[in-house]
């Protein structure tokens, strides 16, 4: 072996083997695994088709082994499955998204937003590796959002009898502001047409406080950040049980297990564990769809603007419609209908704007197929 060789890891050495080969597909979405393979279907033998089922299971078994690897190497993750599966997202979304750019851009006057994130307190005690707004690594002033400019906010979207979806976080951990109660209360009232929504790392939440607040919400999404073994935390199992209990709350509330160390989406190209990204040809509609607002009523450009770079306007001297429809976010959509090259941010960003189906209407909010998979995992965790 040449001296300046470094021995292979074992996914290299994996890798290695099985390149070439087209009997199995590996999709890899955080540790999710997906296998493509022989469709028994198509075998009218018995004797063929448990052949090919034995097939399958060896085929898994070895896709299995190669996930274990990949989950140990991030480097390995980003080459062999993240960027292969941006440039197939890209090749997918690109006439979508432009094709319904082009639908909002030749409306008069420009439609509405239908996505509202509201950070009412810029702070998260969360420790994820891939989140540049950690609670190690979070370059922003503190800031608490006024009740007043929360009054005025609630006020300008009931004027506008506004029915898209209310999100009352951002950046941040919507938990470590002892107001959100209130909050999501008054967000109830002043808009009973939109989906008033939260996403929490949980870390804060009890059995209490969610019975105070999954009242006021239409859907609470509680993300539970592992590291090490997956599991339910303690304050978070009485939870999981209340619901269990009350079946009527399993479509309003989900329990996603994330691993904090996980390569995700690059936040903007600010996400500190990622490396290599895959330059989307797809246009970003974010800018034609969401309104985000900071604690201090600033308008950033969007949700994976988390640390505040651009400023599309100030609610505190501006009026929604106005900055909405005003000659910054006029330039940036311009500038980003049929490229990423908007802003620097948006070109170095891996987000796909709208390609999930739970982005991809206002009238969509979370897949229902999505709430019942992530509740036969957790009363699996239960027993």
């Amino acid at each position: 072996m040449n001296s300046k060789q470094q021995p292979m890891t074992l996914g290299q050495r994996i890798l290695s083997s099985h390149r070439g080969k087209r009997h199995y597909v590996i999709y890899l979405l955080g540790v999710k695994i997906s296998l493509r393979s022989y469709r028994l279907m198509y075998y009218r033998e018995a004797e063929e088709k448990e052949k090919i089922k034995e097939k399958l299971i060896m085929t898994k078994e070895k896709a299995e082994k190669y996930l274990a690897a990949i989950k140990s190497d991030p480097r390995m993750y980003e080459q062999y499955v993240r960027i292969p599966n941006d440039r197939e997202r890209d090749e997918k979304w690109t006439p979508v998204i432009r094709q319904r750019i082009e639908e909002r851009m030749s409306q008069t006057p420009f439609p509405l937003f239908y996505l509202v994130e509201i950070e009412t307190l810029n702070r998260c005690n969360g420790e994820c590796d891939f989140c540049p707004c950690n609670r190690f690594d979070d370059p922003r002033e503190l800031c608490r959002m006024t009740p007043e400019l929360f009054n005025s906010i609630m006020n300008q979207l009931a004027e506008l009898d506004y029915t898209g979806r209310v999100a009352l976080y951002s950046n941040n951990e919507p938990l470590l502001d002892p107001r959100i109660f209130e909050f999501a209360a008054q967000a109830r009232r002043a808009l009973p047409k939109a989906h008033v929504y939260l996403f929490t790392n949980g870390t804060l939440l009890t059995l209490e406080k969610f019975v105070r607040l999954i009242p006021n919400l239409d859907t609470l999404v509680i993300d539970v950040y592992y590291s090490g073994e997956e599991g339910l935390p303690e304050n978070i199992r009485p939870i999981a049980e209340y619901c269990t209990e009350h079946e009527e709350l399993q479509t309003k509330v989900k329990i996603q297990l994330i691993d904090r160390h996980a390569i995700r989406n690059n936040r903007g190209g600010k996400s500190k564990n990622r490396c290599e990204t895959h330059h989307f040809a797809c246009p970003c509609d974010f800018p034609f769809i969401q309104l985000v607002i900071r604690p201090d009523g600033k308008v950033s450009l969007c949700c994976n603007d988390g640390t505040g770079e651009y400023t599309m306007g100030d609610l505190k001297s501006e009026r929604i419609v106005d900055v909405w429809r005003g000659e910054k976010f006029q330039r940036i959509r311009e500038a980003g209908r049929n490229t990423r090259r908007a802003t620097g941010k948006c070109l170095n960003c891996d987000a796909c704007g709208s390609s999930g189906e739970s982005n991809s209407s206002p009238d969509y909010v979370f897949k229902k197929s999505s709430f019942v998979k992530s509740w036969t995992r957790i009363k699996a965790l239960l027993h």
